[in-house]
């Protein structure tokens, strides 16, 4: 995937490395989740996979109601949520 990607420019304490165009490529994938063409993108420091409950409608993949609530943090304050369902799909 080839998208635009916006860095900031040397601001005094926060000078940024110069890097070629082609090292800002993301991984991603295309694949067949239930039967679905996806395209994904691959974050290789997540500790966790996951599709959203839209994604999950429009396939038709079960749902799961988990027996413990998942705590999700991202790397930015506030963004806490809980995770009730999962799903288990070819």
């Amino acid at each position: 995937h080839s998208g635009t990607i916006r860095r900031a420019t040397n601001v005094g304490l926060l000078d940024q490395p110069s890097r070629p165009r082609e090292a800002a490529a993301c991984i991603s994938a295309q694949l067949r989740i239930n039967g679905t063409d996806a395209y994904a993108l691959i974050d290789s420091g997540s500790t966790t996979n996951s599709i959203s409950p839209e994604f999950t409608h429009a396939t038709k993949a079960p749902r799961i109601r988990l027996e413990e609530q998942i705590t999700l943090q991202l790397g930015c304050v506030g963004s806490r949520s809980r995770i009730n369902y999962g799903t288990r799909v070819p």
